[in-house]
């Protein structure tokens, strides 16, 4: 009889969890239904002039630090051939003579495209730009205590174009909101050692050989199991772009267009000439001239998007394949976190000036990501091997778009013996943190969140 009970506590077990996996994965089918633009991954527009107002302070605590990683705003593709290699494959296809009207059109586009990049891969864009003066300002208004008397700000960036001026433009919404401040900001090669540590002998946990070949094995499995489903996509793509599908294979590598038409029509929304209503609304509209979005039907851009999430999360979060390493490489970065919070928090203590009052840092996805991870903000800390599971739980659209942040806010109480708090946000949105006990709604003692962070990194 035990043994029946636990068979069928077992099933329903299993279908519950295939019920919360299916329920989870219609979600995200259910999001890039309504809005397309989300299955961009990387390059999903800034969403965090909608995030809902944070959750007020416990009676008697005030706003006095913030501390922030943020990734550049919205950019132009980087690498030359992004928008390039299209563009040469659909000429190569148009003087065969083998374009259908709507693929002369998407040619149109790319030539567009490839002309108004030229001299600007990877650079921040007007929308890019709007993004971080819009959190610049969000900071400033939600905050005031934390800048109205003053004080300093240590602000960061690497060494790249689009990072430094994301970081000037946050700067100049504090500087107007707030004339007073005294502003230091730097970048140099010589913070890279933690605003963008991608060398091995400096991390703690970085990944063996071995582990990265399971990785990429891992992800380049997700074509071999979904293959009859992205050959239909292929296909599809081809009948609207092709007046002869069998013929342009053999000039034409659909499987590497498809791919690039696809990350070109998702970063469309990096601009606000193809676009309506800048980086403010909650959701960016293309414009009929630039959309391409019509190669690629929902049910299309969200295996496209699934495909996306899996790998970026098989290199960057905490895979079990890969040991769940990956999000370590950050390991100076959290750091920084605390030790910059520990010492700027004992300066106003002790009345020291001049008053830090902020520390923000600026820099790229490969670091928002595994941060996000390694910090186990809201479910950034998922564990799955399956793509459907990951995606019921773990949506990259929610976690690293451009512009995307963590913020840690930090509140004092006159009352003597208070503890300090901490009210952690991602993409300004309010997140949990593992599974700490809260003193609020949205409120951390921060010598819980020091502790549970630092015994992680340590492993003791």
């Amino acid at each position: 009889m035990n043994k029946y009970f636990s068979r069928l506590l077992l099933i329903i077990i299993l279908f519950s969890s295939l019920g919360g996996i299916r329920g989870g994965l219609a979600q995200s089918l259910a999001d890039i239904t309504a809005d397309v633009t989300l299955s961009a991954s990387n390059y999903v527009c800034y969403r965090g002039a909608a995030a809902p107002a944070p959750t007020a302070a416990p009676k008697g605590y005030k706003p006095c630090y913030i501390s922030s990683y943020a990734r550049h705003g919205s950019r132009w593709l980087i690498q030359p051939d992004q928008y390039a290699s299209a563009c040469r494959k659909m000429h190569r296809a148009d003087s065969l003579g083998l374009l259908t009207p709507r693929g002369c059109e998407v040619m149109e586009v790319l030539d567009r495209m490839v002309d108004v990049s030229a001299g600007r891969l990877g650079e921040l864009t007007d929308i890019g730009a709007e993004q971080h003066r819009g959190i610049g300002a969000r900071m400033a208004s939600r905050w005031p205590e934390i800048f109205k008397k003053g004080g300093l700000i240590e602000a960061r960036s690497t060494p790249v174009i689009r990072c430094i001026f994301s970081m000037e433009n946050e700067l100049w919404s504090l500087k107007q909101a707030f004339p007073a401040l005294d502003v230091r900001n730097d970048a140099s090669q010589a913070d890279l050692w933690y605003l963008n540590c991608q060398d091995s002998k400096k991390r703690r946990h970085f990944l063996t050989d071995e582990q990265w070949r399971a990785g990429m094995d891992v992800a380049r499995q997700f074509d071999v199991q979904h293959a009859e489903e992205l050959s239909a996509i292929n296909a599809r793509l081809a009948l609207a772009l092709f007046t002869d599908t069998a013929r342009v294979k053999a000039v034409v590598n659909i499987p590497a267009l498809r791919d690039q038409l696809f990350d070109i029509a998702g970063n469309m929304q990096s601009h606000a000439f193809a676009t309506r209503g800048g980086h403010a609304v909650p959701r960016p509209v293309i414009e009929a001239r630039y959309d391409l979005y019509d190669l690629f039907p929902a049910a299309d851009a969200h295996l496209l998007w699934k495909r996306a999430n899996w790998a970026w999360y098989v290199h960057y979060g905490h895979n079990p394949v890969c040991g769940a390493e990956a999000p370590f490489s950050q390991t100076y970065l959290l750091r920084s976190f605390i030790a910059a919070a520990d010492s700027c928090l004992a300066t106003q203590q002790q009345g020291r000036t001049p008053r830090n009052v902020a520390t923000l840092r600026f820099g790229h996805e490969v670091c928002v990501l595994p941060l996000a991870c390694l910090m186990e903000l809201g479910s950034c800390g998922y564990r799955a091997t399956d793509p459907d599971d990951l995606a019921a739980h773990w949506r990259n659209y929610e976690i690293f778009t451009m512009a995307s942040n963590v913020q840690l806010v930090f509140f004092r109480s006159k009352k003597a013996g208070a503890p300090i708090l901490v009210k952690p946000l991602l993409n300004e949105r309010e997140v949990t943190v593992a599974n700490l006990p809260q003193v609020a709604p949205g409120y951390y003692k921060w010598d819980d969140i020091k502790a549970f962070w630092q015994t992680k990194l340590t492993g003791k």
